[in-house]
Order: C-alpha cells, then structure tokens, then sequence
C-alpha cells in the first residue's frame, strides 16, 4: 500500500509540472478557442441531457396510466392463488368468476368486450345511458380522481369484487375474535373510524345528489322525451288510417301520463298527438269501443283548461279532430218529412256536457290563436245554435266559468268575466237566473283581482249583470258601489273608464236608478271629487328649470306652456320619481299576481297612490254617462261650465290625459241634450278646445280635433265656423287632426 501511494504522488508532481508547462505555451488567440469549445460541448451535452429526460418522463407517464386501470380478472388460469387468510372466501370467488365467465363471456372478456365511447374533448364525459350494458360508473371511488378522468368496470367484474369484500370482512372478523383484548380494542377504534370514513363519503355522494336534484329546473331534461312523442306524433301523422290498429291501451296509458307532465312542452306535445290519433281512428272501430270516446273527452278537457296557451291550442286541435270523427246518423228524411239539423248530432252531443263549456270560454281568451280558432270551431259544431245550447247545458257551464275565475292564470279569469257577461246579456233570463248568486261571488272576487285587466273584465261584467238582473243583485249593490267608485279613481285609465261605463248601465236601468238610489250616490260622487284636479300637486319646479336649460340643453324645442316639452323631458329624467318604485314583471303575471276571492281586501298589493287629477278624470267619465242616461235632468247645466276650468289646468305632468278624456266625452254629451242646449255652452269650450288642438301632445290634439269636426258637423259649418275668431281659424283650418 505504501509503495502505491509514493507512485501515486510521484505521478501527481509530475501531471502538474506538464500542466503547467503546457499552460505557459499557450499564447491568448488559444486560450480563447479552447474555452469557447468548453462552453459550446456543455451546452451540447444539456441539451442531449434534456432531451433523453423527457422521453424518459413521457414513458413513465403512459406506462403509469396503463398501469393505474385496474386489471381484469384473468380467466384462463385454472389456479387462483390466494393468501392464507383468505383463502376459503377467495376461492368461492373465483368459482362464481369462472361460472360468470361461462354465461357472460363477452361482457368479461377483454378483447370482446364493447369499447367505451370516445370523446376527443377530455372533460367532456360520457353519461351513464351512453354506456354498453357491461358497464357501470364506480359510484364509490369516483371522486377520488381528477374531475377529467373517470373509469368504468364492467358489472359483473363489480359483484365479484364486491363478494370477494364481503368474504374478506367475515373473515377477519373471525380472525379478529381470537386475538387478545387489546388487540380487540384496536380492531375495534380501527373499524369505527372506517365506519365513519364509509359513511362521510355516502353522505358527500348524497349532498352532491341532492344539490343537483335542487339546482335542475322544471323545465330542463325533458328534451328527449319530447322528441320521442314528436316522433311518435310525425308517424301517426304519416300513416293516417293505417296507425288505428295500433291504438292500444299502453299508448294511450302513455299519452295520459303525459298530458299531466310538470312540463308545458310534454303536455302540448301529447295533444298534438292525440290530435293525430283522433285523424287516424274511426267511429265503428274505436271510438264506439267501450269508454274510450268519453275517457278520450275528459283528456281533452284537461287540455282545454290549461294554465299555457300552448297547451290550450294544441288541446283545441284535438278537440276539432274528436268531433269530426263521429259521423251524422243515418236518418231517413221520409220518416218525419223536417229537414235534418246536423248541429243537433245525438252522437256528438252525448260528450257536450264535458267539452263544450272549456270551449265557449277559449272564445274569449287572451292568446288571439287560441281564440280564432276556437270560435271557428264553435261555428263549424254549433252553427247558430250556440246559445241554445249554452242554455241547455248551463249547469256544467256555469260550473266551469265560475271555477275558471279563480284559476291561477290571469288571462284564464279574465276570459271568465267576459263569459259570465255573456251569460247575463244573451241567454235567457231563466236558464241563468237560479245560478245567479255563485256567479256574482265569482265576478266580485276577480273585481278585487291584483292583476287590472282582470279588474277591467269583471268591472263591465257586473255592469251587465248587475242592470240584466236588478232585483236579484239588490243585495250585493252597498259592495258593488264601493268598488265601482273606488275604481273610478284607479291608477289605469282604461279601469277608469269601464268603471264609468258599468255605473252607466246601471243608471240607465230605472229601478235602479230610482228606486234604489244609484242616481242619488253618483251624483254626489261627482259633486265631491270634480274638483280634486285643484288640489294637484304643480310640477312647475320642472317648468323653471326648463327655462334655465331651454338655451342650453333643448334649444330646439318651445315652452309654449307652463308644463311644456322642456319640462316634460327634465321630470322624465329626474332620479327621485324614477328610483324605489315599485317593479313590474313585462313577462307573464300568472306566477305574480294572486287571484281574490269576494271575502279578500281591496288592497291588492299592485297600486300607486292615487294622484288628484285621477278623481277628476273618473268623474268627467262618470259625468258623460249620468247625462247620457238622464238627457233631461239638469246635470248639463251644472256641470259643463266647469269643464273648461278643469281644461285650463296645466301645471301637471299628467294634464294631456285629463284633457283627452274631456274632449272625448264632450261630444256624446252634446248629441244627449241636443243641438239647442250645446250652443248655449260653445263658446265657454272653443277656447281650451283650440288651445288643446294646438299642444304637443298627440293623443290630445287627436281628440280635440275629432271634437273640432263633431262641432261642425253637429252644428253645421255655417253656424260653427263664424263662432271662431281669426287665430282661432286659422289654428282649426291648419290643423291635420280637424277635417271640415
């Protein structure tokens, strides 16, 4: 050893005194070269390092992946080999894998087994219904993955996992009895913490579960089974006659389960399909079949009295198709020597009670669809017999109306007043005169309706009623006329003015005009609340401030009046009217607004305060339909100078309506009291009258232009035409909305 290290060192002097020679040879241009060369093989050499490194890398990671899918269960192999504290419960698991792989070759074997689909998209997946019936998703470790990966084994590879757990938990149950007691206790604490750990992930499984039933709308995942009945439909439809033997009774189980779908589209889509079975079936083959027309009727009724429109015209369909089914009996003209009506059908007749009552009230729904084609449908099945039957069957129709006004959809009860109208004002008195009492409750209760077209509705129907009926409605006047002049201040004009109107009828009906005091109580109503447009508040602050800005911000336009278009435009912008309000839905209200009941308050809950010019408007509407049904009271002479003061009012925004209504109403009270009395008041009306005609307000110079033309033909131009001064001519002859 000695002598090899005196070698050694002996070699090391001698290596740096050659080093160091060789060093002092070398001029700079060399050392230069031979440094650049280091530098250039290093990175050379990196480079190759990286290279091999990443092949390396992208090795390892597919060799994982391939390695990471479990294995399947080799059956070729006849010895299983087993550990020996599983042993007996192993080898019936392998018995049952060998007899699973006799019955069920294909679904185990690898190389035979279905594939999975494939999707180019990694972290699209696919669903549970796309797999091959071998396959099922492992509920129990999937979460365990990334969120882009998931693996699926087929089902019998599954139950035998599951059975080989089984065996292995029994035995080392066993095996755990025999050992000592604190080897127990651990056995014990270790299978209470695996208990617990099982049973947070099952609840983890059921919250996500749960979330995804909570967070799935009513109307989603129902696509596919709409496009399955829509086949079904385009082929009944395709075949026609050829589709009626296979009209059974699971089809049409099927079909009836559909129309009661949570979802709009299954249930329209289910009609349409009976409206196709409806063309393809015959009268002798199947719908003289048992109870099959009768529980056909009743399915379509449900349809017809649905809440979506869609529904409703699909149902509408259906029943045009039923009735066009059942063909005219044979009836021998010679027998009686009448013609025969083929209106009056004994076949189609016999299912009147249960479809004509949805019928009649979808010729007043809102949807212009469902009502054009249903009263062309009424027309084809009645002809002009409509309200002798409507009378015939009025317990089954009055029945229906008054439940349809207490239905959830709005337009639903609005077309029930409509039909209650109808009832008073063209059948005969004594086929409706016994179910009076339900339907005024119905008509007072939608009166209290939070949706106003509602409230329109069943105002004008129980002015109808109400002057049709008047000693059996003596006893609901006190609430009605507490309604009525409540609603002739409301927040909508059009309420406003059928409100006037349904007082009108009611004055124009002399018992009760008279003799229970309507005249009396209109009267002072008008009297107390004519003058509230006084009491309005001024918007002239706006007024102001339009003057100041008129140079700056709206030169273009003129202030011809106190409220004019300046100030129109600087209240429509102002941040206080236009923020905390109250917010309305531009969809449908049917969810929104809550139907009444004549027990419910008169608060529906969709009101503003009433604004003061409100109370004068009403009273002005009210005010023509007094002097309309008493031409020859004294209520135009006390009234009509008052007219052009209310006029004159224009320091309010709203003031173009009050004056639209005045100029509308001035012309039927005229044409009431006659040319003589009119003339006596002309002059007090032509100066607001031609000041109107010459705003900016177009719906305003609309009606009093239409006013202007009135005069003049209802005079005569030459006694109107000298009455008007030079200005006021010129502004009358000038004017696009007057035609002389």
């Amino acid at each position: 050893f000695s002598s090899l290290l005196s070698v050694a060192l002996s070699l090391n002097d001698i290596i740096k005194l050659q080093t160091l020679q060789f060093m002092s040879d070398l001029t700079g241009t060399s050392l230069a070269l031979m440094f650049v060369t280091i530098v250039s093989a290093s990175i050379l050499s990196g480079l190759i390092f990286i290279w091999f490194a990443r092949i390396a890398r992208n090795g390892a990671s597919d060799e994982t992946q391939t390695l990471s899918r479990p294995s399947e269960p080799n059956l070729d192999r006849s010895d299983t080999s087993l550990s020996s504290t599983q042993s007996s419960g192993n080898t019936a698991a392998a018995q049952t894998t060998t007899a699973q792989a006799q019955q069920y070759p294909s679904a185990l074997s690898l190389e035979s087994r279905p594939s999975v689909p494939y999707t180019q998209n990694t972290n699209v997946l696919p669903s549970a219904n796309q797999l091959p019936p071998a396959y099922a998703p492992i509920q129990s470790n999937i979460f365990a993955y990334p969120p882009h990966i998931s693996y699926y084994y087929p089902q019998q590879h599954l139950q035998q996992q599951q059975q080989q757990h089984a065996h292995a938990h029994a035995h080392q149950h066993q095996h755990n009895h025999d050992h000592c007691d604190h080897d127990h206790e651990k056995d014990a604490s270790s299978k209470e913490v695996a208990d617990i750990s099982t049973t947070t992930t099952s609840s983890s499984a059921a919250e996500i579960l749960k979330k995804a039933q909570e967070l799935k709308h009513d109307t989603e995942g129902w696509k596919c089974l709409f496009s399955a009945m829509k086949t079904v439909e385009r082929i009944i439809v395709g075949l026609g006659t050829r589709f009626e033997t296979e009209v059974t009774t699971q089809l049409l189980s099927l079909l009836a389960r559909s129309t009661k779908h949570i979802n709009r589209f299954i249930r329209e889509i289910a009609y349409h399909t009976y409206a196709a079975i409806c063309n393809a079936i015959s009268y002798e083959n199947t719908l003289q079949r048992a109870d099959f027309g009768e529980r056909l009727a009743l399915i379509i009724f449900d349809g017809l009295s649905d809440n979506w429109s869609q529904v409703r015209y699909a149902s509408s369909h259906a029943v045009r198709n039923f009735f066009a089914v059942i063909p005219d009996p044979d009836v021998d003209a010679s027998d009686n020597g009448d013609k025969y009506d083929a209106f009056n059908n004994p076949r189609k007749k016999k299912y009147f009670e249960i479809l004509l009552p949805p019928m009649c009230l979808n010729r007043y729904y809102v949807a212009a669809g469902v009502r054009v084609y249903s009263l062309e449908t009424w027309k084809l099945l009645v002809g002009n017999n409509g309200r002798r039957f409507v009378a015939e069957y009025m317990p089954a129709i009055q029945a229906f109306f008054i439940s349809q006004a207490g239905a959830d959809n709005h337009a639903v009860r609005e077309a029930a007043c409509h039909c209650i109208a109808e009832l008073a004002t063209k059948i005969e008195h004594d086929a409706v005169r016994k179910y009076i009492p339900g339907l005024l409750d119905a008509l007072i209760g939608c009166f209290k309706d939070a949706s106003w077209p509602v409230r329109d509705a069943a105002c004008i129907a129980l002015g109808d009623f109400v002057s049709q009926f008047p000693e059996e409605s003596v006893q609901d006047l006190p609430d009605l006329y507490k309604l009525w002049f409540e609603h002739l201040s409301d927040n909508i004009p059009s309420v406003r003015e059928d409100t006037a109107l349904a007082l009108g009828k009611i004055l124009s009906c002399e018992v009760l005009a008279k003799q229970h005091g309507a005249e009396e109580r209109v009267l002072q109503h008008i009297k107390q609340y004519i003058h509230e447009v006084s009491k309005q508040k001024s918007d002239e602050k706006y007024g102001q401030q339009a003057m100041e800005q008129m140079n700056i911000k709206f030169g273009a336009y003129e202030n011809v009046t106190t409220f004019g278009v300046a100030a129109k435009r600087i209240r429509d912008n102002d941040d206080v009217l236009h923020s905390g309000q109250q917010q309305y839905s531009c969809g449908s209200l049917a969810p929104k607004l809550k139907k009444a009941t004549r027990s419910g308050c008169m608060d529906h809950g969709f009101t503003r305060d009433r604004q003061p010019w409100e109370y004068t408007d009403g009273c002005v509407h009210l005010l023509k339909e007094l002097i309309v049904a008493q031409p020859t009271g004294p209520y135009f002479d006390q009234f009509i100078p008052i007219l052009p003061t209310i006029a004159s009012k224009r320091n309010f925004a709203h003031y173009h309506d009050l004056q639209q209504t005045i100029w509308k109403c001035v012309p039927l009270m005229a044409e009431a009291v006659g040319k003589r009395k009119f003339k006596m008041y002309l002059e007090l009306l032509l100066v607001p009258m031609i000041e109107t005609l010459q705003c900016n307000n177009r719906l305003a110079m609309n009606a009093a232009g239409n006013c202007v033309t009135f005069c003049n033909k209802f005079i005569g131009t030459k006694f109107f035409l000298p009455r008007l001064k030079p200005d006021q001519l010129e502004a009358v002859q000038s004017s696009q909305f007057v035609q002389l």
